[in-house]
């Protein structure tokens, strides 16, 4: 790269100076000018330039440690590490670094394979300090509204790309699958949370949700004859 009289004086090297003294201030002047530029692309990224936001993920829920529990489009768990104070964003654009997600704002969305026991800072809670209350999830559709909740048991079953619970109430027992479940979802009992969903044309919708915001859907035992567990029907 060749430099102009005006760019060396720029650097502050006079136009009559020797050329090993041109080559010194040269240098010296390179890389002052060098710190300055990494001095910028530092503070830039600090703020959040130059970084591609490209991710979009969703807020799920509190878990009963306070920590905010997201999920990206991969239905991966991210925690929000809650180091310092910044509003919640529900949908929050972010920056893929590995192990995390950075937001524009410098909150950092660390990934985790269980959202029950993490606290807010991203640290896992010993064993002996888990409880078994949990909260209902905080769904994000429009006009949901809370009502009830059931318990219900796990139901073995052969086709592991469906996961099937159950709950009797007086003589009627009633099941709920869901298709392509995650294996963290799959406890042995389960806590489903009943909302309803006013619509504009006054109809009103039931939606089965677990804590993690998962739909599930009901259905009766006359509906069960495609499921089996070890060959045989499970009704």
């Amino acid at each position: 790269m060749h430099l102009s009289a005006r760019a060396y004086h720029g650097l502050g090297i006079p136009i009559g100076a020797s050329k090993e003294s041109k080559m010194r201030s040269q240098s010296h002047g390179s890389e002052q000018v060098l710190d300055v530029a990494y001095e910028i692309e530092s503070a830039s990224r600090s703020h959040g330039f130059g970084l591609d936001y490209n991710v979009r993920i969703t807020y799920c829920m509190d878990n009963i440690y306070g920590a905010k529990i997201y999920m990206d489009f991969m239905n991966r768990f991210v925690i929000k590490i809650e180091d310092h104070h910044s509003n919640l964003d529900s949908a929050p654009w972010v920056n893929y670094q590995g192990d995390r997600y950075m937001g524009r704002d410098g909150v950092s969305y660390l990934f985790i394979d269980n959202p029950d026991v993490v606290d807010a800072l991203g640290g896992i809670v010993p064993q002996e300090l888990h409880y078994v209350d949990e909260v209902p999830c905080m769904p994000i559709q429009p006009n949901l509204r809370l009502i009830n909740s059931v318990w219900t048991q796990r139901v073995p079953i052969d086709d592991n790309t469906r996961a099937l619970y159950k709950r009797e109430d007086s003589d009627t027992t009633y099941f709920y699958v869901k298709k392509n479940p995650l294996s963290y979802n799959l406890s042995d009992e389960k806590v489903l949370y009943i909302f309803v969903q006013e619509l504009a044309s006054h109809h009103t919708s039931v939606i089965f949700m677990d804590k993690y915001g998962h739909e599930w859907n009901l259905l009766l035992e006359v509906e069960l004859r495609d499921f089996t567990y070890w060959g045989r029907y499970v009704t």
